[in-house]
């Protein structure tokens, strides 16, 4: 079972719910929508049911190893470019991104993390995983 640090706080900029000074693999970057196994944060990755249990998004990095994740809300200064027309998935080709693509392909979990108010402001909103057959 995922252990996370019990110190949730409301952004004071933003709409949601951080959570605060997650230990994390060192190749987390700000930005990657991330999973959280044994009390450790990964980048998520679409390729199984394990690593697509997106929890949130790497909203800073205060060192190599230590995290906030936001869990809801909108994500500000992240991004830029976004389609605002279009949902967002867990991608199944690069840890920790999101693509506009659905994942098709045998055993990969299809995952829709949310969609774009403008091109740079995104609304997390992670759905229920469906696993391709």
């Amino acid at each position: 079972m995922a252990t996370i640090n019990s110190q949730l706080a409301p952004s004071a900029d933003l709409v949601g719910l951080v959570i605060k000074d997650q230990t994390c693999d060192a190749t987390v970057f700000e930005g990657a929508l991330v999973y959280i196994d044994s009390g450790v944060v990964y980048n998520a990755i679409a390729t199984d049911i394990l690593t697509s249990r997106v929890v949130g998004i790497v909203e800073s990095k205060s060192g190599s190893t230590t995290c906030d994740i936001r869990v809801a809300g909108m994500v500000e200064g992240l991004f830029s470019g976004l389609d605002d027309n279009i949902n967002y998935f867990l991608s199944s080709t690069s840890a920790g991104t999101m693509s506009t693509s659905i994942v098709t392909g045998s055993g990969n979990v299809l995952m829709k993390i949310g969609r774009p108010l403008t091109d740079s402001i995104f609304l997390l909103g992670i759905e229920l995983r469906t696993i391709r057959i």
